[in-house]
């Protein structure tokens, strides 16, 4: 009743009920290692889900404390030589004004 042509084209779970007992052997071996690996990453996944908030904040505070000390070291980059020679004087002062001079009056009053 089964002919060759239909037992190839059987799924291979039919043939690793009934076939060889060593190819039984390898395929449930294989189906443990991927059913094994599902759960793992099912499990991993649930631990993930439940501490997400306290990941996140994690992150989120390393990034700002990161940045702020990036901030604070372009802060103290801004007066060094090297900006100086590059960018000229890169401090910002308000200009005094020249002092007048005085000229003497001509009537001879000082």
């Amino acid at each position: 009743m089964l002919d060759s042509s239909l037992v190839a084209q059987l799924p291979t779970t039919a043939i690793a009920a009934g076939g060889n007992p060593l190819f039984s052997e390898v395929f449930l071996a294989g189906a443990s290692i991927a059913l094994a690996s599902v759960v793992a990453t099912v499990f991993v996944g649930i631990l993930v889900r439940g501490n997400y908030d306290d990941l996140e904040a994690s992150f989120f505070e390393a990034q700002e404390d990161s940045l702020e000390e990036s901030r604070e070291k372009d802060s103290r980059a801004e007066n060094t030589d090297a900006a100086r020679d590059f960018f000229g004087d890169s401090n910002v002062r308000e200009a005094t004004p020249p002092p007048t001079p005085t000229v003497p009056s001509e009537s001879g009053e000082k």
